[in-house]
């Protein structure tokens, strides 16, 4: 561990003073060194308040999001991670945010993660280095999505003083990915594909995936799979000891309320549901038809509890 830290040593590349809200805040850029190359990150430091200040660790859910909340190529996306740093700047908390492996601006340096556990890795690194920085009094990790597992590998080896999961997911990838898979129209190829995982599952790597779904599951996409599989988001959050705060949106698909009273059983931390929040973390949109969907309005703001919801939690903490 102390190797892969080593590894993983944190450089000051840029400094950029940014105000915004009033300046509420300053930014500043980081770099965090890689066996797969450089990662870079975003630091907010509140600079209404006197003395050290608590800090979050922002980790990104599944999928190939920014650090800000947008796609690569700029396409797609909300800025629902750089508005939530923002906003808890303006509660006098810090935050950093990062590309994750597999997401840079520039296509050419995209190097995608051979295994889950590089994420928690890289994740570790990070909360190291917040460790060792005295401008911070204590340290949370905010995890979207998958990010929640990530930080809860991450925090049981530095530790912290609170975690926050928003949408985060109770059951393994294989249980999850098999119930997406039961809420598509019956085909061969869901058929097949719901074999494929449960070999997996089951610990055997399939050798005879047919032609059109290597795309999804070729050898390094099993291996990821593989790394992912082998956690149970309820065991490893319960290895940790520290404080919990379970948000849960109500227009988010990929997860359910099940998700949430799962995490929820680990102990008694609080837990708060927003009805209309999607994946996003902004409030969900709704077309002509009444169907709702997740806001990738970039200008919108994030749902009204979200940030109070956190800040409250983080300003509790001892």
């Amino acid at each position: 561990m102390k190797k892969k830290l080593g590894l993983a040593i944190i450089s000051l590349t840029t400094l950029v003073l940014l105000a915004f809200h009033a300046r509420a805040a300053t930014e500043q850029v980081l770099s965090l060194k890689t066996t797969s190359g450089d990662q870079e990150g975003t630091l907010i430091l509140p600079t209404s308040a006197a003395g050290a200040v608590p800090v979050a660790l922002i980790l990104s859910g599944f999928g190939d999001w920014d650090r800000d909340g947008n796609f690569p190529g700029g396409a797609i996306g909300s800025n629902h991670y750089k508005l939530l740093a923002e906003g808890m700047a303006q509660q006098g908390i810090a935050s950093l945010r990062f590309e994750k492996r597999g997401v840079n601006p520039d296509p050419t340096k995209r190097t995608p993660p051979t295994s889950f556990d590089q994420y928690a890795d890289d994740a570790r690194a990070w909360l190291a280095t917040l460790k060792g920085d005295s401008r911070f009094s204590k340290i949370v990790v905010i995890g979207h999505g998958e990010g929640v597992l990530v930080g809860s590998i991450a925090a049981q080896q530095v530790p912290v003083v609170g975690l926050v999961s928003i949408d985060g997911r109770g059951r393994n990838m294989y249980d999850t990915a098999l119930a997406d898979l039961d809420a598509r129209p019956n085909s061969v190829a869901r058929e097949t594909e719901k074999g494929i995982v449960r070999s997996l599952k089951a610990g055997v790597t399939p050798t005879n995936v047919p032609t059109e779904l290597t795309r999804l599951y070729g050898p390094n996409e099993l291996a990821f799979m593989a790394s992912w599989g082998k956690y149970d988001p309820v065991k490893e959050l319960g290895k940790l000891k520290t404080q919990l705060l379970i948000i849960q949106g109500g227009q988010n698909p990929a997860v359910s309320i099940e998700d949430g009273q799962l995490l929820s059983s680990v102990n008694a931390g609080q837990n708060k549901f927003i009805p209309n929040m999607s994946l996003t973390l902004k409030d969900a949109t709704q077309d002509q038809a009444g169907n709702k969907g997740p806001n990738f309005d970039r200008s919108a703001a994030l749902s009204e509890p979200l940030v109070p919801y956190i800040s409250s939690f983080v300003k509790s903490l001892p």
